[in-house]
């Protein structure tokens, strides 16, 4: 394993849970720029599968509606300038060559709006949860109990009650805690309350506990529990038996028309490297890297003694045929260990499909 530790940069704690949603705060705090510094850094640690970040359709509509309020803004400016501008240049037509850019609210505030939407799931990866199918009769009994995000007199944090209800929700059915982020007091409060849910004030101090998580005795307990030969020998068995999961997929080289059939195990699974995601007194999730030993199954046209037409672009005689090609690919698999008894609580595969090439020599 070269899993080389890594210095401390942060007295911050770890992070107990790789899974974050954001606060429409944050967000608004950033300009809703995913280009800002702070985002550019979150990112990162996202493409390095440090962190999974989750939003719902609920504060996507509040970041649309907040990018539509910006562009109304800087639409009424335009709107002032273009009058001061219009009056100048009736006065200077020499100096003033061209007009001012046309500034389309609806069209500049869809397209913000695009731009964030496509940004957020295919830069950032975000996992999409629909609040609004949450039933109402258990946020009006906490609004009528006054409990968290209602605690206020006169609080109506409804949107934020519906976000955090199914936030807990998806955390109580896959069995995970999750950071939300954010300054915003009356959240925070209801945050608090949650068994699943964890709260940060600020996005840096989401990323110092990241370089936390990475600090070196936090290193050497991940790499000994998984130096244990019962964990490691439960662990291959466990990634063994999800290998079906794997969707190897052909995508060229010498069979016709090759297509996969089948895959089976071929060999010794590996534990190459592993980065740590989170640690708690509980338990510690990691992300390994795996080389998987397959044998590959593919079906494919055999044409040595076909006849090609040329004419209507056709094989003539073709065969059915199969050959077997052996691969070795790394996977990403997700691994939460508990520490006490040290056992496996979690195995998923991160990896899915990957993609099948071959040469003569591979099935000759």
């Amino acid at each position: 394993m070269n899993n080389a530790a890594k210095p401390a940069v942060s007295s911050a704690s770890a992070l107990v849970t790789h899974h974050v949603f954001l606060d429409t705060q944050i967000y608004r705090s950033e300009g809703h720029n995913l280009e800002s510094r702070l985002f550019l850094l979150l990112r990162h640690q996202i493409a390095e599968n440090r962190l999974i970040l989750h939003i719902t359709d609920i504060t996507l509509a509040e970041i649309e509606r907040q990018l539509g309020d910006y562009v109304a803004e800087a639409a009424a400016l335009m709107k002032k300038a273009r009058k001061q501008f219009a009056h100048w240049r009736k006065r200077l037509p020499k100096i003033f060559t061209r007009d001012l850019p046309d500034f389309d609210q609806p069209v500049i505030a869809a397209a913000a709006f695009k731009q964030f939407t496509d940004r957020a799931q295919y830069e950032c990866k975000m996992v999409e949860h629909n609040a609004t199918v949450i039933a109402a009769s258990d946020i009006f009994r906490a609004y009528f109990s006054r409990e968290p995000p209602f605690e206020r007199t006169g609080s109506k944090e409804f949107p934020d009650a519906f976000v955090l209800r199914a936030l807990e929700q998806w955390c109580q059915e896959n069995g995970e805690r999750m950071y939300v982020v954010g300054s915003d007091k009356a959240m925070a409060a209801a945050v608090q309350k949650s068994s699943a849910l964890l709260h940060m004030q600020t996005l840096s101090e989401l990323l110092e506990a990241v370089a936390a998580t990475e600090a070196p005795d936090i290193v050497s307990q991940a790499s000994e529990m998984l130096q244990k030969p019962r964990l490691r020998s439960a662990l291959e068995q466990k990634i063994e038996a999800k290998i079906d999961e794997l969707i190897p997929i052909y995508v060229g080289g010498d069979l016709a028309d090759g297509d996969v059939s089948g895959h089976e195990l071929n060999g010794k699974i590996e534990v190459d490297d592993f980065q740590v995601l989170a640690a708690s007194d509980n338990d510690i999730s990691l992300l390994l890297y795996v080389t998987v030993p397959l044998k590959i199954m593919i079906d494919y046209e055999d044409r040595s003694e076909a006849y090609y037409d040329t004419e209507d672009d056709v094989y003539f005689g073709v065969e059915a045929a199969g050959a077997e090609i052996e691969e070795e690919p790394t996977i990403r698999v997700f691994v939460k260990l508990s520490r006490k008894p040290v056992r496996i609580s979690s195995v998923q595969l991160i990896t899915s499909e990957f993609d099948v090439y071959d040469t003569y020599d591979d099935y000759r």
